[in-house]
């Protein structure tokens, strides 16, 4: 079976495209920034799994998807009574 060369014209689209695709990751810093709350907060909200916010792990790291987060925000709408 013949590969490709990992930098052939077809490899370099095939990672154009996926690279389009990928999820927009935030900082802790950028999602607090973005809710209004103080990154310490997120990480107690994670910690105590207060909020069904979804986040990501890389290793030590955590980050959150931008449509995770808009989800989050549209999801704590609430209708005005009356």
């Amino acid at each position: 079976m013949q590969q490709n060369h990992p930098y052939s014209e077809k490899n370099q689209r095939d990672i154009s495209r996926r690279a389009r695709r990928a999820p927009v990751l935030l900082t802790a810093e950028e999602t607090a920034e973005i809710l209004g709350v103080k990154p310490q907060t997120l990480a107690v909200w994670r910690c105590a799994k207060r909020y069904k916010l979804p986040y990501v792990k890389l290793g030590r790291t955590v980050r959150y998807r931008l449509d995770d987060v808009e989800s989050f925000i549209a999801a704590s709408v609430k209708e005005a009574a009356g």
